[in-house]
């Protein structure tokens, strides 16, 4: 296995990205959008579909892997092209009826979709990419994303899909780490940008996730619970990449992270492409392997740069040795045609993880 992951670790970069970009292209649904497909299905006028949230938030995802590269990139035309026509469907987005702040569920995606949106909205405003005409409409739906997450933060800080006193019963829950660290990512990116982010939220969301760190060394699923270390690493890395990127987490947890995720590294191939959702042994749902993949590329750029290294060799080779026949990612099962659509998320998670680490060089060319 050493010998085959030292080879798997060259990983072409140009190539990854130019067979990812074909595929997300030609996967676009509807010449606009790119919807995640979880096991999770609301009802519509045409019977059981996805909800808007993963729709929005599977789309805003593409769009942050199509922008890492540059206009000598592949098909740059297409991608700006395709990137415009998601951006217009992101503001459309927030006038639907399921993206309204006020709603009484007890399990509910739009929260995932506002985070994800608004970070990526922000960002093309930032980078000059939306015309004059439709400047308005995009600042009215950052806007929307924002009030969103702040009329649904929990009492004690940090966000959640799930509440088991469902969302209109004033805030209760306990914080999910998949959900806050993402969310508090796009608050703070907003805020640099001309948003009015409360900073006491901030705080009550980093409290949050301190919080849900466990006496094994794991990260709880949701709140304070005892979550296993192999299940958890995901949110290991993202917590305590997080914290780390503020000023209040620290170097010495940032590597346990990063270490517990390689050790059980097999643990999670083995739940990855598996059905059902959150089954024991291994408490977590699928997609919980590409977001550790993305969230470890975070933790790797934070160490010093003495350090990375070995630990991008590794992630190359990782996402090498799961990459599939036809140049893509899914986690989830590729036999089941109800799930194709997940490699679009799988996919663009990856193309993330590798640009991420792209200007970290392999040791071994330095020997």
């Amino acid at each position: 296995m050493i010998i085959s992951l030292l080879v798997l670790a060259a990983i072409d970069l140009a190539e990854v990205q130019s067979t990812a970009v074909d595929y997300l292209l030609d996967r676009q649904e509807k010449n606009a959008e790119w919807p995640y497909r979880g096991v999770y299905r609301v009802r519509g006028a045409g019977g059981l579909e996805e909800p808007i949230g993963y729709r929005v938030g599977g789309t805003a995802i593409v769009v942050r892997a199509l922008r890492t590269m540059s206009k000598e990139g592949p098909r740059s035309e297409d991608r700006s092209a395709a990137v415009e026509r998601a951006r217009a469907f992101l503001v459309e987005a927030m006038g639907h009826s399921e993206m309204t702040h006020v709603f009484s569920s007890t399990y509910d995606v739009r929260g995932w979709g506002w985070c994800y949106a608004l970070e990526e909205l922000v960002k093309l405003r930032r980078d000059g990419l939306v015309a004059e005409q439709s400047l308005a409409a995009h600042q009215k739906a950052e806007t929307h994303a924002l009030q969103g997450i702040l009329t649904t933060e929990i009492k004690t800080g940090g966000w959640n899909y799930s509440r088991r006193s469902g969302f209109a019963a004033g805030g209760l829950g306990d914080a999910s780490p998949f959900m806050t660290v993402p969310t508090l990512r796009a608050l703070r990116f907003a805020a640099k940008h001309g948003h009015t982010v409360p900073e006491e939220v901030l705080t009550r969301g980093a409290e949050a996730l301190a919080r849900s760190r466990t006496k094994a060394g794991g990260q709880a699923y949701a709140g304070t619970g005892r979550d296993p270390v192999p299940g958890s690493t995901g949110r290991m890395l993202a917590v305590e990449s997080y914290l780390v990127e503020t000023g209040s987490g620290d170097l010495v947890r940032l590597r346990g992270a990063l270490d517990a995720f390689f050790a059980h590294w097999d643990r999670l191939e083995e739940r990855r492409q598996q059905r059902g959702t959150h089954v024991a042994p291994f408490g977590v749902a699928p997609y919980y392997f590409m977001f550790a993949h993305e969230q470890a590329s975070r933790a790797i750029v934070l160490l010093p740069k003495s350090e990375r290294g070995e630990y991008a060799r590794r992630l190359r080779a990782r996402l090498e040795q799961v990459r599939d026949p036809g140049g893509t990612w899914n986690d989830r099962d590729p036999t089941d045609p109800r799930l194709v659509r997940t490699a679009n998320y799988g996919t663009a998670m990856a193309l993330l993880s590798l640009d991420r680490i792209a200007g970290v060089a392999d040791p071994r060319e330095a020997r």
